[in-house]
């Protein structure tokens, strides 16, 4: 009975160990949100800061900011848009997954892939998918 204890009490230990504090690392000087310090140092390459809007990496940037700085849709005129045109990929599986991506534009292209990763290359004017 003895021995059971003991085995018992090993297994709690053991049990107990990964929530244990160690290494714990204070949280001093941490820098406000939005503050320079507080960005990522991505290089100052194409992917880093795309200078004319395209967006050679997912999220747009190293930082993966998912940020456009796109003049020409306001708060004002937003309300305005309408559909200008739209790809149907034929590849949208009937469960489990949905069509959801971050595309890639580089110049004039948009590069996207579907639920299981078909890649597609897209021109907008004339809309038309391009041979890759």
């Amino acid at each position: 009975m003895r021995a059971g204890g003991g085995v018992i009490v090993a297994f709690v230990v053991a049990a107990a160990l990964p929530f244990a504090p160690l290494n714990e690392t204070p949280a001093t000087d941490v820098p406000a949100a939005g503050s320079a310090n507080f960005m990522a140092d991505t290089g100052n390459g194409k992917a880093s800061t795309p200078d004319n809007g395209d967006w050679y990496t997912y999220g747009g940037s190293l930082a993966s900011q998912r940020f456009a700085n796109a003049s020409q849709i306001t708060p004002d005129n937003v309300k305005d848009l309408k559909l200008a045109w739209q790809f149907r990929t034929g590849d949208l599986p009937k469960a489990r997954w949905g069509g959801e991506n971050t595309p890639i534009k580089v110049g004039d292209t948009l590069y996207t892939c579907t639920a299981r990763n078909m890649v597609f290359a897209l021109v907008p004017l004339p809309a038309r998918e391009v041979a890759l």
